[in-house]
Protein backbone atom coordinates (compact mmCIF):
# COMPACT_ATOMS: atom_id res chain seq x y z
CA UNK A 1 0.00 0.00 0.00
CA UNK A 2 2.83 2.36 -0.07
CA UNK A 3 2.18 3.50 3.60
CA UNK A 4 4.66 4.26 6.37
CA UNK A 5 3.78 2.61 9.54
CA UNK A 6 4.45 5.01 12.58
CA UNK A 7 4.58 3.36 15.99
CA UNK A 8 2.23 4.69 18.68
CA UNK A 9 4.70 5.54 21.13
CA UNK A 10 6.22 8.58 18.13
CA UNK A 11 3.18 9.96 17.63
CA UNK A 12 1.17 12.81 19.74
CA UNK A 13 -2.68 13.55 18.74
CA UNK A 14 -3.92 17.19 18.45
CA UNK A 15 -7.29 18.25 17.54
CA UNK A 16 -8.06 19.55 14.02
CA UNK A 17 -11.40 20.73 13.69
CA UNK A 18 -13.72 17.77 14.74
CA UNK A 19 -11.37 15.11 14.44
CA UNK A 20 -7.61 13.94 15.99
CA UNK A 21 -4.18 15.04 13.74
CA UNK A 22 -1.16 12.57 14.21
CA UNK A 23 1.80 14.53 14.88
CA UNK A 24 5.16 12.87 14.90
CA UNK A 25 7.31 13.18 18.11
CA UNK A 26 11.25 13.33 18.56
CA UNK A 27 12.32 10.68 19.82
CA UNK A 28 15.95 9.22 20.96
CA UNK A 29 16.00 5.16 20.58
CA UNK A 30 17.73 2.82 19.10
CA UNK A 31 16.42 1.73 15.36
CA UNK A 32 15.62 -1.79 16.56
CA UNK A 33 13.22 -0.34 19.19
CA UNK A 34 11.26 1.32 16.21
CA UNK A 35 11.50 -1.94 14.10
CA UNK A 36 9.90 -3.69 17.06
CA UNK A 37 6.72 -1.92 17.14
CA UNK A 38 6.85 -1.87 13.39
CA UNK A 39 6.66 -5.66 13.85
CA UNK A 40 4.24 -5.77 16.18
CA UNK A 41 1.81 -3.73 14.08
CA UNK A 42 2.46 -5.97 11.03
CA UNK A 43 1.82 -9.16 13.68
CA UNK A 44 -1.69 -7.57 13.92
CA UNK A 45 -2.50 -6.66 10.88
CA UNK A 46 -1.83 -10.06 8.67
CA UNK A 47 -4.37 -12.22 11.22
CA UNK A 48 -6.45 -9.46 10.82
CA UNK A 49 -6.52 -9.01 7.20
CA UNK A 50 -4.77 -11.92 4.90
CA UNK A 51 -6.41 -14.55 4.51
CA UNK A 52 -5.35 -18.09 2.48
CA UNK A 53 -7.95 -18.32 -0.37
CA UNK A 54 -9.78 -22.04 -0.73
CA UNK A 55 -8.20 -24.04 -3.56
CA UNK A 56 -11.57 -23.58 -5.87
CA UNK A 57 -11.53 -20.02 -5.42
CA UNK A 58 -10.22 -18.06 -8.43
CA UNK A 59 -7.44 -15.82 -8.55
CA UNK A 60 -8.55 -13.89 -11.71
CA UNK A 61 -12.41 -13.80 -9.79
CA UNK A 62 -11.16 -12.28 -7.06
CA UNK A 63 -9.02 -9.52 -9.11
CA UNK A 64 -11.97 -8.11 -10.47
CA UNK A 65 -14.15 -8.45 -7.55
CA UNK A 66 -15.26 -5.25 -5.39
CA UNK A 67 -16.03 -5.01 -1.69
CA UNK A 68 -19.15 -7.02 -0.82
CA UNK A 69 -19.09 -9.10 -3.73
CA UNK A 70 -20.14 -12.69 -3.44
CA UNK A 71 -16.28 -14.03 -2.98
CA UNK A 72 -14.99 -12.54 -0.55
CA UNK A 73 -15.32 -8.99 1.52
CA UNK A 74 -12.87 -6.44 1.35
CA UNK A 75 -10.99 -5.65 4.87
CA UNK A 76 -9.97 -2.44 6.86
CA UNK A 77 -7.07 -2.07 9.06
CA UNK A 78 -6.46 0.89 11.15
CA UNK A 79 -2.76 1.90 11.45
CA UNK A 80 -1.65 3.54 15.17
CA UNK A 81 -1.45 7.35 13.35
CA UNK A 82 -5.51 6.84 12.36
CA UNK A 83 -4.78 6.85 8.92
CA UNK A 84 -7.00 3.67 7.14
CA UNK A 85 -5.99 0.86 4.72
CA UNK A 86 -8.44 -0.90 2.76
CA UNK A 87 -7.59 -4.24 1.31
CA UNK A 88 -9.78 -5.52 -1.60
CA UNK A 89 -10.31 -9.32 -1.77
CA UNK A 90 -7.89 -9.77 -4.52
CA UNK A 91 -5.08 -8.47 -2.26
CA UNK A 92 -6.41 -10.13 1.11
CA UNK A 93 -5.29 -13.48 -0.64
CA UNK A 94 -2.29 -12.77 -2.81
CA UNK A 95 -0.27 -14.52 -0.20
CA UNK A 96 -1.99 -17.48 -0.94
CA UNK A 97 0.12 -17.93 -3.86
CA UNK A 98 3.17 -19.22 -1.74
CA UNK A 99 1.41 -22.75 -2.48
CA UNK A 100 2.28 -21.94 -6.39
CA UNK A 101 5.38 -20.06 -6.59
CA UNK A 102 8.68 -21.16 -7.15
CA UNK A 103 10.43 -21.69 -3.36
CA UNK A 104 14.42 -22.25 -3.68
CA UNK A 105 16.00 -25.09 -1.75
CA UNK A 106 19.59 -24.69 0.56
CA UNK A 107 21.89 -26.47 -1.12
CA UNK A 108 22.24 -29.40 1.19
CA UNK A 109 22.72 -32.49 -0.60
CA UNK A 110 23.65 -31.18 -4.21
CA UNK A 111 24.74 -27.94 -6.34
CA UNK A 112 22.98 -26.79 -9.27
CA UNK A 113 25.13 -28.49 -11.65
CA UNK A 114 24.56 -31.62 -9.66
CA UNK A 115 20.66 -31.16 -10.30
CA UNK A 116 20.96 -30.59 -13.93
CA UNK A 117 23.07 -33.60 -14.58
CA UNK A 118 20.52 -35.45 -12.70
CA UNK A 119 17.40 -34.32 -14.71
CA UNK A 120 19.41 -34.60 -17.83
CA UNK A 121 20.00 -38.00 -17.56
CA UNK A 122 16.16 -38.71 -16.78
CA UNK A 123 15.90 -38.47 -12.68
CA UNK A 124 12.26 -38.42 -12.38
CA UNK A 125 9.53 -38.38 -10.13
CA UNK A 126 11.12 -38.47 -6.37
CA UNK A 127 14.31 -39.03 -7.45
CA UNK A 128 13.82 -35.59 -9.63
CA UNK A 129 12.90 -33.70 -6.16
CA UNK A 130 15.80 -35.03 -4.66
CA UNK A 131 17.99 -33.00 -7.22
CA UNK A 132 15.72 -30.13 -8.13
CA UNK A 133 17.06 -26.73 -6.46
CA UNK A 134 13.33 -25.71 -6.20
CA UNK A 135 9.96 -27.08 -5.02
CA UNK A 136 6.72 -25.49 -6.38
CA UNK A 137 4.49 -24.37 -3.49
CA UNK A 138 4.76 -24.82 0.42
CA UNK A 139 3.20 -28.46 -0.16
CA UNK A 140 6.06 -29.44 -2.66
CA UNK A 141 8.68 -28.28 -0.14
CA UNK A 142 7.26 -30.45 2.20
CA UNK A 143 6.77 -33.25 -0.45
CA UNK A 144 10.34 -32.90 -1.27
CA UNK A 145 11.62 -32.80 2.03
CA UNK A 146 10.14 -36.13 3.33
CA UNK A 147 11.15 -37.82 0.11
CA UNK A 148 14.91 -36.83 0.81
CA UNK A 149 14.17 -38.75 4.05
CA UNK A 150 14.36 -42.76 4.27
CA UNK A 151 11.16 -44.44 2.94
CA UNK A 152 10.57 -46.13 6.05
CA UNK A 153 9.78 -43.01 7.75
CA UNK A 154 7.63 -41.15 4.93
CA UNK A 155 4.41 -42.72 6.20
CA UNK A 156 4.93 -41.20 10.08
CA UNK A 157 6.81 -37.92 8.48
CA UNK A 158 3.45 -36.88 6.23
CA UNK A 159 1.19 -37.52 9.56
CA UNK A 160 3.58 -35.47 11.78
CA UNK A 161 3.47 -32.15 10.17
CA UNK A 162 3.92 -29.45 12.64
CA UNK A 163 2.24 -25.81 11.84
CA UNK A 164 3.68 -23.10 13.98
CA UNK A 165 5.46 -19.32 14.49
CA UNK A 166 3.31 -16.76 13.48
CA UNK A 167 2.54 -16.63 10.03
CA UNK A 168 0.63 -19.75 10.86
CA UNK A 169 -2.06 -18.22 12.72
CA UNK A 170 -3.34 -16.62 8.75
CA UNK A 171 -7.02 -17.56 8.42
CA UNK A 172 -7.55 -20.24 6.21
CA UNK A 173 -3.66 -21.59 6.41
CA UNK A 174 -4.12 -25.12 8.19
CA UNK A 175 -7.06 -26.00 5.86
CA UNK A 176 -5.06 -25.16 2.49
CA UNK A 177 -2.08 -27.03 3.98
CA UNK A 178 -3.84 -29.82 5.00
CA UNK A 179 -6.12 -30.22 1.65
CA UNK A 180 -2.61 -29.90 -0.31
CA UNK A 181 -0.58 -32.71 1.48
CA UNK A 182 -3.96 -34.71 1.13
CA UNK A 183 -3.61 -34.51 -2.10
CA UNK A 184 -0.14 -36.08 -2.48
CA UNK A 185 -1.04 -39.03 0.68
CA UNK A 186 -4.23 -39.27 1.58
CA UNK A 187 -3.23 -39.97 5.40
CA UNK A 188 -0.66 -36.63 5.48
CA UNK A 189 -2.08 -34.45 8.82
CA UNK A 190 -1.09 -31.22 9.74
CA UNK A 191 -0.99 -30.31 13.73
CA UNK A 192 -1.43 -27.23 15.16
CA UNK A 193 -2.17 -25.93 18.42
CA UNK A 194 -5.55 -24.94 19.38
CA UNK A 195 -4.88 -21.06 20.18
CA UNK A 196 -2.83 -18.51 18.05
CA UNK A 197 -0.38 -17.33 21.21
CA UNK A 198 0.56 -21.22 21.39
CA UNK A 199 1.32 -21.81 17.72
CA UNK A 200 2.94 -18.13 17.41
CA UNK A 201 5.69 -19.85 20.40
CA UNK A 202 5.09 -23.54 19.56
CA UNK A 203 8.83 -23.80 18.38
CA UNK A 204 10.46 -21.60 21.03
CA UNK A 205 8.93 -23.74 23.74
CA UNK A 206 9.62 -27.32 22.41
CA UNK A 207 13.31 -26.04 22.48
CA UNK A 208 13.23 -24.77 25.82
CA UNK A 209 11.34 -28.04 26.79
CA UNK A 210 14.28 -30.25 24.70
CA UNK A 211 17.28 -28.12 25.98
CA UNK A 212 16.23 -29.00 29.38
CA UNK A 213 16.66 -32.49 29.29
CA UNK A 214 19.84 -34.66 30.78
CA UNK A 215 20.12 -36.86 27.75
CA UNK A 216 19.80 -34.04 25.09
CA UNK A 217 22.82 -31.95 27.03
CA UNK A 218 24.79 -34.65 26.54
CA UNK A 219 24.43 -33.83 22.65
CA UNK A 220 25.60 -30.14 22.66
CA UNK A 221 28.22 -29.31 20.83
CA UNK A 222 31.03 -26.70 22.55
CA UNK A 223 32.57 -23.53 20.25
CA UNK A 224 35.95 -25.82 21.13
CA UNK A 225 34.63 -28.77 19.45
CA UNK A 226 33.13 -27.06 16.45
CA UNK A 227 36.53 -24.97 15.97
CA UNK A 228 38.30 -28.64 16.35
CA UNK A 229 36.19 -31.10 14.23
CA UNK A 230 33.72 -28.90 11.83
CA UNK A 231 29.93 -28.60 11.46
CA UNK A 232 30.18 -32.30 10.49
CA UNK A 233 31.13 -33.46 14.49
CA UNK A 234 27.48 -32.93 15.15
CA UNK A 235 26.61 -36.55 13.51
CA UNK A 236 29.46 -38.00 15.72
CA UNK A 237 27.53 -36.12 18.80
CA UNK A 238 23.74 -36.79 17.40
CA UNK A 239 23.84 -39.77 15.56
Amino acid sequence: KGAAIRPGYALRFEEDGEELKAMDIETKVDPTYRRFHEDLVLDDLIPSVVRIRDMHESLDEMANAGPGAAVGLAAEYKLPDGNELVFSPHERVLPSEIFLGRLEHRKLQSSEADARYALSHGARGAEANRYRPYSTGLAELIDDAINRCEATLHRDLYQCVCLTGGVSNTPGLFERLSAELGKKYNRARVHGSSTAAERRFAAWTGGSILASFSEFQKMWLSKEEYEENGAAFVHKKCP
